[in-house]
């Protein structure tokens, strides 16, 4: 949909933001493997680009990514699970610009490449213990040990 909602004086109204995906998943027995390709446009983004000169992010007009990840149930008992999984994924949130003004000093990024090796921890359905570890390829200074918890509704 367009980005300004009609409000005034905001100077990207004509600006459209398009965002697709597609996915998948397949889960025989044990084995859960799924993908996901997404890919989005912003339009007409020289006119907001042009309000953001000397700012060091200004708005792509396109960006993408996908992964592929499998996980496997290494051990159940009751609610129990426990699975360890891999996942693989490339992605660019800066792909292109249209319409930068001399002096942004910013161009497209290069697609990032990130490997996730980790363990999710299931103690009830819906609730989720996770430990990974992300191994970033263009900036390994991004490399990270991560613990989080997952709760659905």
């Amino acid at each position: 949909g367009k980005l300004g909602h009609g409000t005034a004086d905001f100077p990207g109204n004509d600006a459209r933001l398009t965002l697709w995906e597609i996915h998948g998943r397949y889960n025989p027995g044990k084995l859960d493997v799924s993908a996901l390709f997404a890919r989005g446009s912003i339009s007409n983004t020289a006119v907001l680009n042009q309000t953001l000169a000397g700012q060091p992010a200004p708005v792509p007009s396109a960006f993408d990514g996908w992964y592929v990840q499998a996980a496997y149930q290494l051990w159940k008992q009751g609610d129990y699970t426990v699975l360890p999984f891999l996942r693989y994924e490339r992605f660019n949130t800066a792909k292109s610009y249209d319409g930068l003004v001399a002096g942004f000093g910013v161009g497209p990024l290069a697609t990032e490449t990130v490997t996730t090796l980790g363990l999710s921890f299931k103690i009830t359905d819906g609730v989720v213990l996770k430990a990974d570890y992300q191994k970033f390829n263009q900036d390994n200074s991004r490399d990270r040990y991560n613990l989080g918890v997952g709760y659905s509704f």
